[in-house]
């Protein structure tokens, strides 16, 4: 099985000789085949008493397939997998990461999707990991807090040439399960929508300002959405699915100019629980998980680098004290060919949080190269 993954993987580096799109046309249909592959090593600073470092390995992260087709009625189909995730036992690791069908208007201004996909919530989660500086997604963010995708139906609608755009859907809300199981016994759905404003200007979803804009340009978003379930799931953070009520809401703002980009985010979990006891005792019948994403990027031409910092925070209960996860990251990439090629290098450090006796994780290093055909 190995074998065979790996033979079609480097047929398709072949074919697309690495750099560009593989396609297949007819006088009404097209295909197109690309994909990416991004491998590292990963270094935790563990404490000299400590004698499991099983973490310190060389990792296949990404090795990526994607399909994306179309014919002349506007109907848009896309498949993307990620290889490596059939053999892993982190479930944040989804093997199918995209499968879905899609009718776009003329004027592309208006789209209806149905199939597996990333739900409408939060900016940072629907930014394509290839396109970050970093080789790791804030902790916030990384699928241990929410199902950052799902099984359902997205509309999307644009005005002013995309300057603003409405995204909504209505998804089973049970993340890989809604493919692999039945919905939660209460057959009840989650509710996603997300809202963003351009100016002066659409502002595509790119973190890195490779095209040095001349005029400043800015992104102002927020989303919310809404479940309620009778399970809880979670091996991290209890939350990704809740016995009760779940109330998510984030807000975003992005800009760019001149090779230089910032990125700032809030997200705000509101757990009401059906079991008290999740409550602590306290005068409350709902507590909060918050997240802070804070981001800056630079861009530079001559020396073919990108050069970027990041805090992120979470906060997975607000009703307990010391136990907020704190993250300062710093990334340096090389550009060999643009995002196309690339050496990524990512350092995490942990921050001790306020009342805490030591930080929540080891201090890490990632060394890895990116590659895109």
């Amino acid at each position: 099985m190995k074998i065979k993954l790996f033979a079609v993987l480097v047929l398709c580096c072949l074919v697309t000789r690495g750099v560009a799109q593989f396609s297949i046309g007819t006088f009404d249909k097209n295909l197109q085949i690309s994909g990416y592959v991004t491998s590292f090593y990963n270094h935790r600073f563990y404490d000299e008493a400590e004698l499991n470092k099983d973490k310190n390995r060389f990792n296949l992260d990404f090795a990526v397939l994607r399909f994306q087709g179309s014919d002349e009625k506007r109907i848009r189909y896309e498949l993307q997998v990620n290889l490596p995730a059939i053999y892993s036992t982190d479930p944040t690791d989804e093997f199918l990461m995209q499968a879905t069908a899609e009718y776009r208007s003329k004027s592309n201004d208006f789209g209806f999707q149905f199939g597996y996909d990333k739900l409408p919530f939060s900016w940072a989660s629907l930014l394509p990991q290839n396109q970050s500086a970093f080789m790791q997604r804030a902790e916030s963010i990384r699928g241990k807090t929410f199902n950052r995708r799902d099984m359902g139906i997205t509309l999307t609608k644009g005005f002013l040439n995309k300057r603003l755009v409405f995204t909504g859907g209505v998804y089973t809300g049970e993340g890989i399960n809604s493919i692999t199981g039945d919905n939660d016994p209460n057959g009840k759905l989650l509710y996603a929508g997300r809202v963003e404003a351009s100016y002066p200007a659409r502002y595509r979803d790119e973190e890195i300002d490779e095209n040095h804009t001349a005029i400043p340009r800015v992104k102002i978003g927020a989303d919310a959405s809404y479940t309620e379930k009778t399970r809880t799931t979670g091996e991290d953070y209890p939350i990704l699915t809740v016995d009760g009520k779940k109330t998510s809401y984030s807000g975003d703002v992005t800009a760019s100019w001149k090779g230089l980009s910032a990125h700032a985010e809030l997200i705000t979990f509101r757990i009401q629980p059906n079991d008290t006891l999740v409550l602590l005792g306290k005068p409350t019948d709902y507590y909060l998980a918050q997240g802070v994403i804070l981001q800056m990027n630079y861009h530079s031409t001559k020396l073919r680098s990108v050069f970027a910092v990041r805090y992120d925070e979470f906060n997975p209960n607000d009703l307990l004290v010391g136990d907020n996860r704190q993250t300062v990251s710093l990334a340096y990439n090389y550009l060999i060919d643009g995002m196309n090629n690339v050496i990524k290098v990512h350092y995490f450090y942990r921050l001790t949080a306020e009342k805490a006796l030591e930080p929540w994780s080891e201090n890490q290093l990632r060394i890895g190269w990116q590659i895109m055909f």
